[in-house]
Protein backbone atom coordinates (compact mmCIF):
# COMPACT_ATOMS: atom_id res chain seq x y z
CA UNK A 1 0.00 0.00 0.00
CA UNK A 2 1.09 3.54 -0.91
CA UNK A 3 2.21 6.12 1.33
CA UNK A 4 0.57 9.18 1.65
CA UNK A 5 1.29 12.58 3.07
CA UNK A 6 -1.30 15.49 2.05
CA UNK A 7 -0.41 15.55 -1.21
CA UNK A 8 2.39 13.13 -1.66
CA UNK A 9 2.22 9.56 -2.55
CA UNK A 10 5.34 7.03 -2.72
CA UNK A 11 4.34 3.80 -4.20
CA UNK A 12 7.34 1.32 -4.39
CA UNK A 13 10.22 1.52 -6.82
CA UNK A 14 13.76 3.16 -6.68
CA UNK A 15 16.95 3.03 -8.05
CA UNK A 16 20.08 3.82 -6.11
CA UNK A 17 23.07 5.95 -7.25
CA UNK A 18 26.63 6.29 -5.81
CA UNK A 19 28.18 9.83 -5.31
CA UNK A 20 31.70 8.57 -5.79
CA UNK A 21 33.97 9.71 -3.00
CA UNK A 22 31.74 12.50 -1.12
CA UNK A 23 28.27 11.69 0.12
CA UNK A 24 25.62 14.10 -0.49
CA UNK A 25 23.88 15.98 2.46
CA UNK A 26 22.00 17.98 0.38
CA UNK A 27 21.18 18.20 -3.03
CA UNK A 28 19.88 21.36 -5.32
CA UNK A 29 18.25 20.77 -8.77
CA UNK A 30 19.04 22.63 -11.54
CA UNK A 31 18.31 22.87 -15.46
CA UNK A 32 20.88 20.65 -16.61
CA UNK A 33 22.75 19.52 -13.51
CA UNK A 34 22.18 18.44 -9.86
CA UNK A 35 24.79 20.24 -7.40
CA UNK A 36 25.41 17.84 -4.59
CA UNK A 37 26.81 19.04 -1.06
CA UNK A 38 28.85 17.43 1.43
CA UNK A 39 27.92 18.98 4.86
CA UNK A 40 28.25 22.42 3.48
CA UNK A 41 28.97 24.65 0.55
CA UNK A 42 32.62 24.27 0.34
CA UNK A 43 32.35 20.91 -1.24
CA UNK A 44 30.35 20.47 -4.07
CA UNK A 45 30.18 18.03 -6.67
CA UNK A 46 28.69 18.72 -10.11
CA UNK A 47 26.37 15.63 -11.47
CA UNK A 48 25.00 15.59 -15.73
CA UNK A 49 21.04 15.87 -14.83
CA UNK A 50 19.23 12.72 -16.89
CA UNK A 51 15.50 14.30 -18.44
CA UNK A 52 13.69 12.48 -15.27
CA UNK A 53 15.73 14.07 -12.86
CA UNK A 54 17.61 11.26 -12.32
CA UNK A 55 21.39 10.87 -11.22
CA UNK A 56 24.35 10.94 -14.46
CA UNK A 57 27.61 10.80 -15.23
CA UNK A 58 30.33 13.27 -12.78
CA UNK A 59 31.16 16.39 -14.11
CA UNK A 60 33.82 17.16 -11.32
CA UNK A 61 34.01 17.70 -7.48
CA UNK A 62 35.47 19.58 -5.16
CA UNK A 63 33.94 22.75 -6.07
CA UNK A 64 34.41 25.46 -3.12
CA UNK A 65 31.58 27.97 -3.35
CA UNK A 66 32.66 29.92 -0.17
CA UNK A 67 35.94 30.53 -2.09
CA UNK A 68 34.18 32.42 -5.06
CA UNK A 69 32.13 34.51 -2.57
CA UNK A 70 32.85 34.35 1.07
CA UNK A 71 29.37 35.77 1.49
CA UNK A 72 27.95 32.56 0.78
CA UNK A 73 28.88 32.07 4.52
CA UNK A 74 25.65 33.73 5.00
CA UNK A 75 23.51 31.33 3.81
CA UNK A 76 25.58 28.36 5.31
CA UNK A 77 27.92 28.70 7.72
CA UNK A 78 31.40 28.00 6.26
CA UNK A 79 33.20 25.20 7.23
CA UNK A 80 30.14 23.77 9.38
CA UNK A 81 27.37 21.19 9.04
CA UNK A 82 24.84 24.55 9.83
CA UNK A 83 23.10 25.57 6.95
CA UNK A 84 20.48 28.38 7.25
CA UNK A 85 18.02 28.27 4.40
CA UNK A 86 18.55 28.26 0.44
CA UNK A 87 16.97 27.35 -2.53
CA UNK A 88 17.61 26.53 -6.48
CA UNK A 89 15.81 28.01 -9.17
CA UNK A 90 15.99 28.17 -12.84
CA UNK A 91 15.19 30.82 -15.60
CA UNK A 92 15.95 30.95 -19.20
CA UNK A 93 17.93 27.52 -18.83
CA UNK A 94 20.33 29.51 -16.20
CA UNK A 95 20.52 27.94 -12.66
CA UNK A 96 20.48 31.06 -9.68
CA UNK A 97 20.83 30.02 -5.74
CA UNK A 98 18.86 32.14 -3.81
CA UNK A 99 19.21 32.29 -0.10
CA UNK A 100 17.90 34.15 3.05
CA UNK A 101 21.05 35.80 5.12
CA UNK A 102 21.17 34.84 8.78
CA UNK A 103 22.50 38.61 9.34
CA UNK A 104 21.52 42.18 7.46
CA UNK A 105 17.78 41.37 6.98
CA UNK A 106 18.89 40.46 3.23
CA UNK A 107 18.06 37.56 0.29
CA UNK A 108 21.17 36.58 -1.19
CA UNK A 109 21.20 35.60 -5.18
CA UNK A 110 23.90 34.02 -7.27
CA UNK A 111 23.97 33.10 -10.83
CA UNK A 112 25.65 29.48 -11.34
CA UNK A 113 27.86 29.50 -14.23
CA UNK A 114 27.46 27.15 -16.29
CA UNK A 115 31.05 26.21 -17.41
CA UNK A 116 33.02 26.79 -14.01
CA UNK A 117 29.86 25.85 -11.83
CA UNK A 118 30.62 27.95 -9.14
CA UNK A 119 28.45 31.04 -8.42
CA UNK A 120 28.58 34.81 -10.03
CA UNK A 121 26.96 38.24 -10.01
CA UNK A 122 25.61 38.28 -7.02
CA UNK A 123 22.76 40.28 -6.08
CA UNK A 124 21.07 41.22 -2.34
CA UNK A 125 17.67 42.11 -1.49
CA UNK A 126 16.01 43.81 1.26
CA UNK A 127 13.16 42.13 1.55
CA UNK A 128 12.68 40.19 4.62
CA UNK A 129 10.67 42.48 6.67
CA UNK A 130 14.06 43.04 9.05
CA UNK A 131 14.18 39.61 10.28
CA UNK A 132 17.46 36.99 9.76
CA UNK A 133 17.52 33.62 9.53
CA UNK A 134 17.44 30.82 11.79
CA UNK A 135 19.80 28.24 11.73
CA UNK A 136 19.00 24.71 10.36
CA UNK A 137 15.88 26.65 8.63
CA UNK A 138 14.51 25.49 4.73
CA UNK A 139 14.27 26.88 1.32
CA UNK A 140 12.26 25.52 -2.03
CA UNK A 141 11.05 26.51 -5.23
CA UNK A 142 7.50 25.70 -6.75
CA UNK A 143 8.78 25.54 -10.09
CA UNK A 144 7.13 28.90 -10.89
CA UNK A 145 7.46 32.15 -9.44
CA UNK A 146 7.84 31.80 -6.13
CA UNK A 147 10.69 31.11 -3.40
CA UNK A 148 9.53 29.56 -0.01
CA UNK A 149 11.23 29.45 2.90
CA UNK A 150 10.99 27.89 6.58
CA UNK A 151 12.23 30.35 9.00
CA UNK A 152 13.33 28.52 12.33
CA UNK A 153 13.16 32.15 13.36
CA UNK A 154 9.80 32.19 13.80
CA UNK A 155 9.08 29.09 12.49
CA UNK A 156 7.28 31.16 9.59
CA UNK A 157 6.73 29.83 6.64
CA UNK A 158 7.57 32.89 3.94
CA UNK A 159 7.05 33.48 0.11
CA UNK A 160 9.52 35.65 -2.47
CA UNK A 161 8.23 36.29 -5.52
CA UNK A 162 11.11 36.05 -8.54
CA UNK A 163 8.82 38.13 -10.72
CA UNK A 164 9.05 40.43 -8.02
CA UNK A 165 12.27 40.81 -6.29
CA UNK A 166 12.58 43.81 -4.68
CA UNK A 167 9.29 43.76 -2.78
CA UNK A 168 8.80 42.26 0.72
CA UNK A 169 8.42 38.57 1.44
CA UNK A 170 5.07 37.63 2.73
CA UNK A 171 4.43 35.81 5.62
CA UNK A 172 1.88 32.84 4.52
CA UNK A 173 1.54 30.97 8.13
CA UNK A 174 3.43 29.34 11.00
CA UNK A 175 4.10 25.61 11.87
CA UNK A 176 4.28 24.28 15.24
CA UNK A 177 7.41 25.17 16.85
CA UNK A 178 7.47 22.39 18.96
CA UNK A 179 6.94 19.49 16.75
CA UNK A 180 8.68 21.47 13.92
CA UNK A 181 12.07 21.50 15.71
CA UNK A 182 12.26 17.68 15.73
CA UNK A 183 13.06 18.19 11.64
CA UNK A 184 15.20 20.96 11.59
CA UNK A 185 19.03 20.14 12.09
CA UNK A 186 22.23 19.54 10.12
CA UNK A 187 23.83 19.41 6.64
CA UNK A 188 20.27 20.47 4.83
CA UNK A 189 18.73 23.80 4.09
CA UNK A 190 16.77 23.17 0.76
CA UNK A 191 14.32 20.27 -0.38
CA UNK A 192 11.41 22.27 0.94
CA UNK A 193 8.38 22.40 -1.11
CA UNK A 194 4.97 24.57 -0.22
CA UNK A 195 1.68 24.48 -1.68
CA UNK A 196 -0.30 27.42 -1.37
CA UNK A 197 -3.37 26.28 -2.86
CA UNK A 198 -3.69 23.43 0.21
CA UNK A 199 -2.00 25.50 2.74
CA UNK A 200 0.51 22.80 2.70
CA UNK A 201 4.64 23.14 3.41
CA UNK A 202 6.84 19.94 3.34
CA UNK A 203 10.68 19.42 3.97
CA UNK A 204 12.91 16.68 4.89
CA UNK A 205 15.41 16.58 8.01
CA UNK A 206 18.83 17.08 8.07
CA UNK A 207 20.56 13.93 6.47
CA UNK A 208 22.62 13.39 9.77
CA UNK A 209 19.52 13.38 11.36
CA UNK A 210 16.86 10.96 12.99
CA UNK A 211 13.95 13.01 13.66
CA UNK A 212 12.46 11.26 10.23
CA UNK A 213 12.77 11.38 6.38
CA UNK A 214 9.93 13.54 5.40
CA UNK A 215 7.59 15.89 7.78
CA UNK A 216 4.27 18.20 6.22
CA UNK A 217 2.38 20.75 8.19
CA UNK A 218 -0.50 22.88 7.46
CA UNK A 219 0.93 26.57 8.27
CA UNK A 220 -2.59 27.86 8.76
CA UNK A 221 -3.72 25.32 11.54
CA UNK A 222 0.21 25.17 12.16
CA UNK A 223 0.17 21.41 12.82
CA UNK A 224 1.08 18.48 11.40
CA UNK A 225 -0.34 16.24 8.46
CA UNK A 226 -1.16 12.65 9.20
CA UNK A 227 1.35 10.10 8.74
CA UNK A 228 3.81 13.15 9.88
CA UNK A 229 7.08 12.49 9.83
CA UNK A 230 7.76 9.20 7.09
CA UNK A 231 10.08 6.86 8.70
CA UNK A 232 12.12 3.86 7.84
CA UNK A 233 8.93 2.01 8.95
CA UNK A 234 6.91 3.41 6.73
CA UNK A 235 9.31 3.22 3.92
CA UNK A 236 9.98 -0.76 4.66
CA UNK A 237 5.90 -1.17 4.08
CA UNK A 238 6.15 -0.28 0.62
CA UNK A 239 10.11 -2.30 -0.20
CA UNK A 240 11.93 0.30 0.34
CA UNK A 241 14.81 -0.21 2.59
CA UNK A 242 16.59 2.05 4.75
CA UNK A 243 19.93 3.51 3.88
CA UNK A 244 21.35 4.10 7.54
CA UNK A 245 18.86 3.10 9.62
CA UNK A 246 16.68 6.15 10.83
CA UNK A 247 18.97 9.24 9.72
CA UNK A 248 18.32 10.69 6.56
CA UNK A 249 16.36 12.88 4.68
CA UNK A 250 13.84 12.69 1.57
CA UNK A 251 14.11 15.90 -0.37
CA UNK A 252 11.74 17.07 -3.08
CA UNK A 253 12.09 19.29 -6.07
CA UNK A 254 8.92 21.22 -7.82
CA UNK A 255 11.14 20.18 -11.50
CA UNK A 256 10.51 16.12 -10.81
CA UNK A 257 7.81 16.09 -9.30
CA UNK A 258 7.50 12.49 -9.77
CA UNK A 259 10.69 11.67 -8.20
CA UNK A 260 12.59 12.01 -4.82
CA UNK A 261 15.80 11.72 -3.44
CA UNK A 262 16.54 9.67 -0.16
CA UNK A 263 19.94 10.70 1.48
CA UNK A 264 21.73 9.72 4.47
CA UNK A 265 25.11 10.42 5.30
CA UNK A 266 26.32 8.25 3.36
CA UNK A 267 27.57 8.27 -0.50
CA UNK A 268 23.56 6.34 -1.70
CA UNK A 269 21.37 8.58 -3.24
CA UNK A 270 18.18 6.42 -3.22
CA UNK A 271 16.28 8.01 -5.96
CA UNK A 272 12.26 7.48 -4.97
CA UNK A 273 11.00 6.45 -8.68
CA UNK A 274 7.68 5.66 -6.96
CA UNK A 275 7.17 9.37 -5.84
CA UNK A 276 4.64 11.48 -6.65
CA UNK A 277 4.59 14.90 -5.25
CA UNK A 278 0.86 16.56 -7.16
CA UNK A 279 1.75 20.24 -7.31
CA UNK A 280 -1.12 22.77 -7.41
CA UNK A 281 -1.98 23.36 -10.95
CA UNK A 282 -3.46 26.53 -11.97
CA UNK A 283 -6.82 27.25 -12.47
CA UNK A 284 -8.51 27.39 -15.68
CA UNK A 285 -9.25 31.15 -17.22
CA UNK A 286 -12.71 32.73 -16.29
CA UNK A 287 -15.16 33.65 -18.80
CA UNK A 288 -17.22 37.06 -19.19
CA UNK A 289 -20.91 36.01 -19.20
CA UNK A 290 -22.25 39.78 -20.10
CA UNK A 291 -21.68 42.38 -21.65
CA UNK A 292 -20.91 40.23 -25.00
CA UNK A 293 -17.60 40.98 -26.68
CA UNK A 294 -17.98 44.73 -28.23
CA UNK A 295 -21.22 45.58 -26.52
CA UNK A 296 -22.55 48.68 -26.13
CA UNK A 297 -23.42 50.34 -22.47
CA UNK A 298 -24.45 53.55 -21.23
CA UNK A 299 -23.03 52.58 -17.24
CA UNK A 300 -19.69 54.39 -16.55
CA UNK A 301 -19.14 52.06 -14.18
CA UNK A 302 -20.81 48.65 -15.82
CA UNK A 303 -21.13 45.69 -13.75
CA UNK A 304 -18.88 43.22 -15.45
CA UNK A 305 -20.78 39.35 -14.67
CA UNK A 306 -17.95 36.36 -14.81
CA UNK A 307 -18.23 32.99 -15.10
CA UNK A 308 -16.12 31.44 -12.39
CA UNK A 309 -14.13 28.60 -13.77
CA UNK A 310 -12.75 25.43 -12.65
CA UNK A 311 -10.09 24.52 -10.16
CA UNK A 312 -9.16 20.75 -10.77
CA UNK A 313 -7.29 21.37 -6.69
CA UNK A 314 -10.55 22.30 -5.61
CA UNK A 315 -9.52 25.55 -4.47
CA UNK A 316 -11.60 28.96 -4.21
CA UNK A 317 -10.60 31.25 -6.62
CA UNK A 318 -10.45 35.25 -6.12
CA UNK A 319 -11.39 36.51 -9.52
CA UNK A 320 -9.73 39.47 -11.35
CA UNK A 321 -10.40 42.46 -14.18
CA UNK A 322 -8.32 44.91 -15.20
CA UNK A 323 -9.68 47.78 -17.44
CA UNK A 324 -8.07 49.60 -19.99
CA UNK A 325 -8.90 52.29 -21.58
CA UNK A 326 -8.87 52.83 -26.12
CA UNK A 327 -4.85 53.65 -25.71
CA UNK A 328 -4.15 50.59 -23.20
CA UNK A 329 -3.39 53.00 -20.33
CA UNK A 330 -4.60 50.74 -16.92
CA UNK A 331 -7.64 52.33 -15.97
CA UNK A 332 -8.88 49.96 -12.45
CA UNK A 333 -8.15 46.54 -11.37
CA UNK A 334 -10.71 45.10 -9.48
CA UNK A 335 -10.86 41.34 -7.54
CA UNK A 336 -13.54 39.44 -5.85
CA UNK A 337 -13.73 37.69 -2.51
CA UNK A 338 -12.48 33.82 -3.29
CA UNK A 339 -15.39 31.88 -4.39
CA UNK A 340 -15.86 28.57 -4.33
CA UNK A 341 -14.67 26.84 -7.55
CA UNK A 342 -16.88 26.58 -10.66
CA UNK A 343 -20.22 27.13 -8.80
CA UNK A 344 -22.02 30.32 -10.91
CA UNK A 345 -20.36 33.74 -11.61
CA UNK A 346 -19.34 36.81 -9.61
CA UNK A 347 -20.16 40.50 -10.77
CA UNK A 348 -16.98 43.08 -10.82
CA UNK A 349 -17.71 46.52 -11.02
CA UNK A 350 -14.81 48.94 -11.59
CA UNK A 351 -13.46 51.46 -9.36
CA UNK A 352 -13.55 54.30 -11.44
CA UNK A 353 -15.83 55.81 -14.05
CA UNK A 354 -14.90 54.40 -17.11
CA UNK A 355 -14.13 56.95 -20.44
CA UNK A 356 -16.45 57.18 -23.44
CA UNK A 357 -15.25 54.92 -26.14
CA UNK A 358 -13.64 51.51 -26.24
CA UNK A 359 -12.64 49.54 -23.14
CA UNK A 360 -10.83 46.42 -22.70
CA UNK A 361 -11.65 44.12 -19.73
CA UNK A 362 -8.58 41.50 -19.08
CA UNK A 363 -10.05 38.56 -16.94
CA UNK A 364 -7.98 35.83 -14.78
CA UNK A 365 -8.22 34.31 -11.22
CA UNK A 366 -5.65 33.20 -8.32
CA UNK A 367 -6.18 29.99 -6.59
CA UNK A 368 -4.21 31.04 -3.47
CA UNK A 369 -0.86 29.35 -5.60
CA UNK A 370 -0.86 30.23 -9.07
CA UNK A 371 -2.24 32.73 -11.25
CA UNK A 372 -4.44 31.36 -14.23
CA UNK A 373 -4.23 32.73 -17.81
CA UNK A 374 -5.46 35.72 -19.51
CA UNK A 375 -8.99 36.17 -21.28
CA UNK A 376 -9.45 39.39 -22.92
CA UNK A 377 -12.89 41.35 -24.15
CA UNK A 378 -13.94 44.77 -25.03
CA UNK A 379 -16.83 46.83 -24.78
CA UNK A 380 -18.03 50.25 -25.95
CA UNK A 381 -19.03 53.13 -23.43
CA UNK A 382 -21.44 55.34 -25.63
CA UNK A 383 -21.78 59.15 -25.07
CA UNK A 384 -24.42 59.89 -22.42
CA UNK A 385 -27.65 59.91 -23.90
CA UNK A 386 -30.07 63.05 -22.57
CA UNK A 387 -33.12 64.47 -22.62
CA UNK A 388 -34.29 67.78 -23.42
CA UNK A 389 -37.74 67.01 -21.94
CA UNK A 390 -39.55 68.44 -18.56
CA UNK A 391 -40.51 65.57 -16.10
CA UNK A 392 -44.51 66.75 -16.86
CA UNK A 393 -44.31 66.79 -20.60
CA UNK A 394 -46.78 64.76 -22.03
CA UNK A 395 -44.99 64.94 -25.42
CA UNK A 396 -41.94 63.08 -26.28
CA UNK A 397 -39.59 63.90 -29.78
CA UNK A 398 -39.09 61.71 -32.41
CA UNK A 399 -35.54 61.80 -31.44
CA UNK A 400 -35.83 61.18 -28.18
CA UNK A 401 -37.58 57.89 -28.73
CA UNK A 402 -35.67 56.90 -31.30
CA UNK A 403 -32.50 57.65 -29.56
CA UNK A 404 -34.27 55.70 -26.49
CA UNK A 405 -35.42 52.70 -28.42
CA UNK A 406 -31.63 52.55 -29.80
CA UNK A 407 -30.01 52.51 -26.38
CA UNK A 408 -32.53 50.03 -24.88
CA UNK A 409 -32.15 47.47 -27.93
CA UNK A 410 -28.11 48.31 -27.87
CA UNK A 411 -28.17 47.28 -24.01
CA UNK A 412 -30.18 44.47 -24.42
CA UNK A 413 -28.27 42.55 -26.95
CA UNK A 414 -25.16 43.97 -25.11
CA UNK A 415 -26.27 41.65 -22.31
CA UNK A 416 -27.53 38.82 -23.93
CA UNK A 417 -31.24 39.07 -24.47
CA UNK A 418 -32.97 39.89 -27.55
CA UNK A 419 -33.07 43.26 -30.04
CA UNK A 420 -35.95 45.61 -28.79
CA UNK A 421 -38.37 46.78 -31.58
CA UNK A 422 -42.01 46.54 -30.72
CA UNK A 423 -43.57 50.32 -31.67
CA UNK A 424 -41.92 49.90 -35.03
CA UNK A 425 -40.53 53.63 -36.75
CA UNK A 426 -41.87 56.59 -35.37
CA UNK A 427 -43.17 59.19 -37.81
CA UNK A 428 -42.79 62.46 -36.72
CA UNK A 429 -46.38 64.14 -35.85
CA UNK A 430 -48.24 60.73 -36.70
CA UNK A 431 -47.04 58.40 -34.41
CA UNK A 432 -48.84 57.78 -30.99
CA UNK A 433 -47.06 56.45 -28.18
CA UNK A 434 -49.23 54.60 -26.57
CA UNK A 435 -50.03 53.47 -22.88
CA UNK A 436 -48.75 50.20 -24.14
CA UNK A 437 -45.57 51.03 -26.00
CA UNK A 438 -44.70 52.55 -22.45
CA UNK A 439 -44.90 49.33 -21.06
CA UNK A 440 -43.43 47.30 -23.29
CA UNK A 441 -40.12 49.71 -22.88
CA UNK A 442 -40.56 49.25 -18.92
CA UNK A 443 -40.84 45.06 -19.23
CA UNK A 444 -37.67 45.73 -22.18
CA UNK A 445 -35.70 47.27 -19.19
CA UNK A 446 -36.71 45.38 -16.52
CA UNK A 447 -35.50 42.21 -17.85
CA UNK A 448 -31.82 43.90 -18.63
CA UNK A 449 -32.02 45.11 -14.66
CA UNK A 450 -33.02 41.32 -13.29
CA UNK A 451 -29.66 40.39 -14.89
CA UNK A 452 -27.95 42.34 -12.59
CA UNK A 453 -30.22 42.36 -9.80
CA UNK A 454 -31.42 45.47 -10.18
CA UNK A 455 -35.21 46.41 -9.22
CA UNK A 456 -36.84 49.15 -10.61
CA UNK A 457 -38.91 51.39 -8.79
CA UNK A 458 -41.39 53.02 -11.57
CA UNK A 459 -43.74 56.70 -11.34
CA UNK A 460 -46.93 55.66 -12.21
CA UNK A 461 -46.52 51.52 -11.81
CA UNK A 462 -49.92 50.52 -13.27
CA UNK A 463 -50.53 52.20 -17.01
CA UNK A 464 -54.01 52.45 -17.62
CA UNK A 465 -55.25 52.96 -21.21
CA UNK A 466 -56.59 56.41 -22.16
CA UNK A 467 -56.60 57.27 -18.93
CA UNK A 468 -52.51 57.42 -17.41
CA UNK A 469 -50.69 60.43 -19.26
CA UNK A 470 -47.17 59.10 -20.43
CA UNK A 471 -45.24 61.80 -19.30
CA UNK A 472 -41.67 63.10 -19.44
CA UNK A 473 -40.83 61.38 -15.73
CA UNK A 474 -41.88 57.88 -17.59
CA UNK A 475 -39.28 58.22 -20.37
CA UNK A 476 -36.84 59.60 -17.95
CA UNK A 477 -37.17 57.12 -15.49
CA UNK A 478 -36.31 54.10 -18.35
CA UNK A 479 -33.17 56.55 -19.69
CA UNK A 480 -31.64 56.74 -16.02
CA UNK A 481 -32.52 52.67 -15.34
CA UNK A 482 -30.54 52.07 -18.50
CA UNK A 483 -27.75 54.32 -17.45
CA UNK A 484 -27.16 51.67 -14.37
CA UNK A 485 -26.93 48.11 -16.92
Amino acid sequence: MAITLGNITINSGYTDFSTTTYYATDILVGNNYLYTLYRNMNLVSVYIKNANGTFGSLVATSYNWYNADTLIGNICVNGSSVPYAYAMYVKNGKDYLVGWSSSSYLLYEWEIDQTTHLPINRNSYSVTNSVNCGTYSRGGWNGNNYIHFMNTADYGIYRWDITNKNANMVKLGTVNSTTASNYTSSYTGSGLIVNEGKNEVYWGDGANESGGFLAGFNYISSEALTNSPITSSALSSISVPAIYTERGNIQLTALHPNLAYYLGRTVVVRQLTGFKLNLNTAPNKPTLVSPLNNGYLLNLTPPMIINVPIDSDGNTLQIRATFKNSGGTQLCQVSSSYVAQGTGMVTIIPSVNLPIGTITVILDCFDGAEWSTTNTYTFNISSQLTFTVNSSDVNISKVNMDNLKTMLTNIRTSRGLSTYDTIGTIVQNDTCIKGSHLEMMRTNTTQVLSLLNITPTWTDPNIIPNETLRKGTHWIEILNYLKQC
